[in-house]
């Protein structure tokens, strides 16, 4: 009887096994590819080439060889010179032509354009969208504009692969607001950064990777399981993508309170992004854009006078000048605003902030130039031509300065070490990364942005909401305190100012 149990188990075993290996996506070969790969660097591009395939098929990249413990895959497939990645691009397209002769409709044509997809963007240059200050938005095709809500936001997404960043805008007082929270999830790795709201009271780390806090004390630099990475550079952490995306963020302190800047680079030649930094398709003038079901509406960006003496001369004070930029300022507050806010479904906070009363989500008025002296204008823009800033963010400089006394910094440049003028070995100049041998390598659910379809990996289910542990301390707004991180010690939750 004990042996007729054991071979019915062994022959279900074997069953599912089958099955489940029938189902589950291969990884696309090709001996001259991978030929390149090894002919480059035999130890790391041999590791390249299995991690890019790995990632295409959702599944779990090897480990990183030594040297490259702390940079994504994307950042190696930089150092490769520029010829030899288009005879790399020239062996996949030669693969896609077979498979779609053998079989069009089988999912190896789709893995490969996918491998053919992340070889291009090595020679796109970036665009960079931003959310600084109280905040100041500029989308990824330029155009700039503020946003004072408060809540958790997704700040953009890409509508095809698994990258995603979220804000939690903190109400400073009860007309302005600022980041005190960055979420970005990519290729399956949630890495969360606190100025407020520290999840967990017991451990003093901003930086959450997966869920667990981060020794940023000893260590400011991780490799994330699925193909990404972690550094802090030039005292902002950046987060790098395996699909070529990067999230700079720049912690500060501000009136006692913890905030952030974030900063996000796209490639430009595969940019199809949704979210409060626009889509990127190139046209500033959609990019306030609300989906209905007549289809999108688009608040017409020449509708407010921006000339000089409309913006910061005597016409902000004009009364045509005020109602239309109070209209924009509504209409980018409540209508379009309200698209991206999260739900517990969409959030990737640790503990998500929800059901903000209205006095509290959006500011109590909407402030413009108009109510700035001609004497505060001035010293605004003095400060703003000092500081070496372009004239399209003087407002932003401005309005900053004059409102709440916060002096901005610069916008970030994109990091990169990699040098392709040579086809030689051009390993990461990682001087300034303090590398030490704790990395994370627990390789968690996939969790794909929700609001999206044809993620690569594939969409995996993500565990029930649980309840937080002791210790913790919800986001509210009902006038409660949260441990700051750095300092231990409470600011005012978004009620203040109130």
């Amino acid at each position: 009887m004990k042996n007729l149990l054991l071979f019915l188990a062994l022959s279900f075993l074997t069953v599912n096994v089958n099955a489940q290996s029938e189902n589950s996506p291969e990884t696309p070969q090709s001996s001259h590819l991978e030929e390149l790969f090894v002919h480059w660097d035999d130890q790391r591009g041999t590791w390249l080439y299995n991690a890019i395939g790995a990632t295409v098929t959702g599944r779990e990249i090897p480990q990183r060889p030594e040297g490259s413990e702390y940079v994504s895959t994307y950042e190696v497939l930089e150092e490769i010179p520029s010829q030899r990645i288009e005879r790399m691009k020239r062996s996949v397209e030669t693969e896609i032509e077979n498979e779609n002769n053998r079989n069009p409709n089988g999912t190896e044509v789709e893995h490969w354009n996918q491998w053919l997809r992340i070889l291009e963007r090595t020679s796109c240059d970036a665009s960079q969208g931003r959310s600084t200050g109280d905040p100041h938005m500029v989308t990824y095709d330029g155009l700039r504009y503020d946003f004072q809500n408060a809540g958790d936001y997704l700040l953009t997404a890409s509508n095809d692969l698994p990258f995603e960043v979220q804000v939690r805008q903190k109400r400073h007082n009860s007309k302005v607001s600022l980041n005190g929270a960055a979420s970005i999830y990519i290729n399956g790795d949630l890495v969360n950064y606190y100025g407020q709201d520290n999840p967990n009271e017991n451990h003093p780390s901003p930086l959450y990777i997966n869920g667990e806090p981060m020794d940023i004390v000893t260590q400011e630099a991780f490799g994330l399981a699925n193909g990404g990475a972690v550094r802090k550079v030039n005292n902002r952490w950046v987060v790098f993508s395996p699909f070529g995306e990067q999230v700079q963020l720049r912690p500060f302190s501000f009136s006692s309170n913890n905030y952030v800047d974030v900063d996000v680079f796209a490639p430009t030649c595969d940019i199809d992004y949704t979210g409060l930094l626009g889509d990127g398709d190139g046209n500033r003038q959609n990019d306030l854009s609300v989906q209905t079901i007549e289809g999108p509406r688009v608040f017409d960006i020449n509708a407010v006078d921006a000339s000089h003496y409309a913006v910061f001369g005597a016409g902000r004070k004009e009364d045509a000048q005020k109602i239309a930029e109070h209209a924009r300022l509504e209409f980018i507050s409540r209508d379009f605003g309200d698209q991206f806010i999260l739900d517990l479904e969409s959030n990737n906070f640790e503990i998500p902030w929800l059901d903000i009363a209205d006095e509290i989500r959006y500011p109590e008025n909407y402030l413009t130039l108009s109510d700035l002296t001609d004497e505060q204008i001035a010293e605004g823009l003095k400060l703003a031509e000092e500081m070496g800033f372009a004239e399209e963010d003087f407002m932003a400089v401005v309005y900053d300065y004059g409102y709440v006394g916060l002096v901005p910094e610069l916008p970030a440049e994109i990091v990169t070490n990699a040098s392709k003028d040579e086809d030689v070995n051009n390993p990461l100049n990682n001087k300034e990364i303090k590398q030490t041998t704790r990395t994370n390598t627990r390789n968690p659910t996939m969790r794909p942005p929700r609001r999206h379809r044809g993620m690569i990996p594939p969409v995996m289910t993500m565990p029930p909401a649980q309840t937080p542990p002791s210790g913790t301390r919800t986001p509210s707004g009902n006038g409660r305190t949260v441990r700051t991180p750095s300092t231990g010690g409470s600011v005012r939750t978004p009620s203040g100012g109130r």
